[in-house]
């Protein structure tokens, strides 16, 4: 599931791809996000995205993992932000 879709940051995409820890949370965010543990999976994407927000997916599924808990405004900064969205 780490297909990496519209802009990402090269630096820290990279960063990313060389820490395997990192990349083992992204991961296991993203297993429990589709098992229906968006609360879980919640804390990663927050971190993750602090860490490295130039990767859009990690914003995105942020917004997923907060519908999915029912914070629904969570991952909304961050994205429109990158992704030049607005949300309303």
């Amino acid at each position: 599931m780490l297909g990496f879709m519209g802009s990402t940051s090269q630096p820290d995409l990279a960063r990313l791809e060389k820490s395997p820890r990192d990349l083992e949370r992204w991961q296991k965010a993203q297993r429990q996000l589709l098992a229906g543990g968006a609360a879980g999976a919640l804390p990663v994407y927050r971190d993750l995205t602090q860490r490295f927000p130039g990767i859009l997916n990690l914003w995105f599924e942020l917004g997923t993992a907060a519908a999915g808990d029912l914070d629904f405004r969570a991952g909304q900064p961050g994205l429109r932000a990158r992704a030049g969205v607005g949300f309303y």
